[in-house]
C-alpha cells in the first residue's frame, strides 16, 4: 500500500488532518533549525508542543464533526483559548529577549537573564544607592598564584574600568596581557561576585568573590554551561 495515498485518503475524509501534517512539517524543521544552530536549543521542546498541538486538533476535528449541540462553540472556544495563549506566549519570549524578563522564562528559554536573576540583593528602602553598595564590594584589583610548568606565577588583575578588567603577567613570564569584560553578579556558594568573560573568547569566565566574601578563591570554566572550577586564594586584594 501507498502510504502517500493512505495519507491523502485520511485527509480527504478528515481535512483536520492537513493542519496536522503542516504542523508535523513545522516543527520538524524548528527541530532541526534549532539542533544545528544552538547548541543549548532543546529540541525536545518543540517535539512536545507538536504532540501537544496534534492532540487539540484532534479535539477540534472531533467537535465540529460530532454533530453534538454546542460543539461549534467548544470548537470556537478552544480556538480563541490557543490564540490567547500563543499571543501571551510570544509577548513574553518577545520581552525575554529584549530584557531578559521574567527571569524563570529566560532561563528556560537559554537567553541571557537580566542582571536581577542573578543573585542581586534586595535592598530595604533605606538604602540611598544600592548600585554603589553593591560597587563598594567588588574588588579592584588582586593578584593570585597561578600554575605555570612546574612552578607558579603571581598574576596581577585590575579593573580598569567599571566595566574592563585587565590581567597581566610579571616580568618573568613575557605575555601579553589578557583583556575582560563584566557581564553581570551572581550569587555562588552563599557569595556574591562578578562574572567576566575574556575579550577574543566569551566562552571563557572568570567569577571574581566580593570583598566581604569568606572564601577567596577565584574560579573559572571554559564555557557558560560547564561548572565552575576553583583557583587559588586573591591576595593584595584593593
Amino acid at each position: 500500500m501507498n502510504p502517500l495515498q493512505i495519507l491523502k485518503n485520511a485527509q480527504n475524509e478528515v481535512p483536520s488532518l492537513r493542519f496536522a501534517s503542516g504542523l508535523v512539517g513545522i516543527a520538524a524543521a524548528g527541530t532541526i533549525i534549532v539542533s544545528l544552530m544552538s547548541k543549548n536549543g532543546d529540541p525536545y521542546i518543540l517535539a512536545g508542543s507538536v504532540l501537544v498541538g496534534m492532540a487539540v486538533l484532534f479535539i477540534f476535528s472531533v467537535a465540529v464533526t460530532s454533530g453534538v449541540i454546542g460543539g461549534g462553540y467548544a470548537a470556537s472556544a478552544l480556538i480563541w483559548s490557543i490564540n490567547l495563549f500563543f499571543i501571551t506566549f510570544l509577548f513574553f519570549t518577545v520581552f525575554a529577549f529584549s530584557s531578559g524578563l521574567p527571569c524563570n522564562w529566560a532561563k528556560f528559554i537559554r537567553v541571557d537573564a537580566a542582571q536581577q536573576c542573578n543573585g542581586y540583593r534586595r535592598y530595604s528602602s533605606g538604602d540611598q544607592d544600592p548600585v554603589r553598595n553593591e560597587r563598594s564590594q567588588e574588588v579592584s584589583a588582586f593578584t593570585y598564584d597561578a600554575q605555570v610548568g612546574s612552578g607558579q606565577s603571581a598574576q596581577r588583575w585590575q579593573r580598569l574600568s567599571d566595566d574592563q578588567w585587565i590581567e597581566t603577567y610579571p616580568s618573568s613570564n613575557p605575555q601579553s596581557p589578557n583583556y575582560f569584560k563584566r557581564i553581570k553578579r551572581i550569587s555562588y556558594s552563599g557569595c556574591d561576585g562578578v562574572v567576566l568573560s575574556k575579550i577574543g573568547d566569551n566562552e571563557f569566565q572568570i567569577l571574581i568573590p566580593d570583598k566581604d566574601c569568606p572564601n577567596k578563591g577565584i574560579k573559572f570554566r571554559t564555557s557558560p554551561d560547564q561548572k565552575w572550577i576553583g583557583l587559588p586564594s586573591m591576595y593584595n586584594i584593593i
